[in-house]
């Protein structure tokens, strides 16, 4: 059975779920593992503090994982090479080229060394536990498939999935796979935030009701937020889908504010929420507002392989991420070439000419110019919350938020979901930077009229 709960910004999904998950632990006397499952270690550590709040402790038979983390555990390792032929040892997160015949051959040479790469997670994992996939076009590995099921269901009594909107089809269709075969599963997440794959939990509901609807329980839409005040309410519900628009049962009274960056107090105003618990985001990195403060990604496989064989008994993982962060740092602070001879030395490795020209590339994405403010980006802030919320405006934000010249195509599409996000984080202060700089083309009259019409009035310093 599948319980899917759709829940929107500040409904307290995480503190459902954990009450939910804590309840059950209570009265459960199996033996199996109970998994709380979501998308980033962030989100982890949130579940686990919360059920920790609430109970005291963690219980010994749940587990709480990452997506990734589950599906290689609980279904890849293991799985595989009895499904997909496929022996995967580990995950890489390396960088990718953008060629896709590059890309295509990256993957390719990782697969040859028993390595998956992140980004096919889903799709295979998908492969194990869809009996309909086109991959299991036969009756025997279609019995393979549910043998694997089955073999999932002895070890498992449940799983407890947050934050499903930041999944993809493949992702939530090998859930939802091990649900409709009898691992009761319950899922919760909001469309409304869903801004990598816009329309795919929307689509995967829909299609579970039309083919599955005797396995599936779709519980009443949580409209409540704790979180957001009325005020900001009041712009934000025009974002939200027919019968989702929230509504508010906090103390606080929100305020929608604007401020200018040509104001003479402006980079104080900036660098101390910057440097506060604020939330400081832009949709992407303009003018002087950088959105890459942490690097992403690793190394290739080889090249972490010869690391780690070079830690003399220390943590071999350890060492890995302390070359990778030193890596990084000099890449920034001089150039690759810089960078590459030090890690070289410092680790005594000789990599090949072929790794030198892939640890190049990825050194391409490491580089960034020099900006002068350090913000967030709004995928980023997805799932966090602050007092205040400050959204510095760009020509797309600006054109979505006031919602103009849109076509039926963009309503609900990824950038008009990120305006969502933006504009739910805030407790109690929402605030708008103006920016000419990054808005180069517009009449700043015209921007503070209309933000005005909506609310917004100019801060005062």
């Amino acid at each position: 059975m599948i319980n899917i709960q759709i829940a929107g910004a500040g409904a307290g999904k995480t503190y459902g779920l954990a009450r939910d998950v804590s309840e059950y632990c209570k009265e459960n006397s199996s033996s199996k593992v109970i998994y709380a499952v979501t998308f980033t270690n962030a989100a982890k550590e949130k579940i686990e503090s919360e059920i920790i709040s609430q109970i005291g402790h963690l219980p010994e038979c749940l587990a709480i994982e990452t997506v990734h983390s589950f599906l290689l555990n609980e279904v890849i390792y293991p799985y595989s090479s009895y499904i997909t032929n496929d022996v995967f040892q580990q995950m890489s997160t390396a960088q990718l080229p953008s060629n896709v015949r590059f890309r295509n051959h990256s993957v390719g040479r990782l697969k040859r060394l028993n390595i998956i790469h992140a980004s096919n997670v889903y799709s295979v994992a998908r492969k194990i536990l869809d009996r309909n996939h086109s991959n299991n076009n036969s009756r025997a590995k279609k019995l393979k498939v549910e043998r694997v099921i089955s073999f999932i269901k002895s070890r498992i009594d449940r799983i407890y999935l947050d934050e499903a909107q930041d999944l993809d089809l493949d992702a939530l269709r090998a859930f939802s796979c091990l649900g409709v075969n009898g691992l009761h599963a319950y899922m919760i997440g909001d469309p409304k935030q869903s801004i990598k794959y816009p329309k795919a939990l929307t689509s995967f509901i829909d299609n579970l009701m039309a083919t599955e609807s005797d396995k599936v329980n779709l519980l009443p839409i949580n409209n409540i937020t704790r979180r957001v005040p009325t005020e900001i309410l009041n712009v934000s519900n025009s974002f939200c889908y027919p019968e989702q628009e929230q509504t508010s049962i906090s103390d606080l009274v929100g305020e929608l504010l604007y401020i200018e960056s040509t104001h003479e107090q402006f980079d104080q105003f900036i660098r101390d929420h910057i440097d506060s618990d604020s939330i400081v985001c832009i949709d992407k990195k303009a003018g002087n507002y950088s959105t890459n403060g942490k690097i992403r990604g690793s190394f290739d496989p080889k090249i972490s392989e010869m690391i780690a064989t070079s830690s003399h008994g220390l943590d071999p993982e350890l060492i890995v991420k302390v070359a990778h962060s030193e890596f990084c740092e000099n890449v920034r602070l001089f150039n690759f070439r810089h960078a590459y001879r030090d890690l070289c030395q410092k680790y005594s490795i000789a990599p090949s000419p072929q790794e030198y020209r892939i640890t190049e590339s990825y050194a391409q994405t490491i580089a960034m110019e020099d900006t002068t403010y350090k913000v967030s980006s709004i995928d980023a802030v997805k799932g966090l919350d602050a007092e205040t919320c400050i959204v510095v405006l760009s020509p797309t934000f600006f054109k979505y938020f006031m919602q103009q010249g849109l076509s039926n195509s963009e309503r609900f599409n990824k950038v008009w979901k990120q305006v969502y996000v933006a504009i739910t984080r805030a407790k109690r202060q929402l605030i708008f930077v103006i920016d000419p700089v990054i808005l180069p083309d517009l009449d700043l009259s015209l921007i503070k009229t209309s933000i005005e019409s909506k609310g917004f009035a100019s801060i005062e310093l």
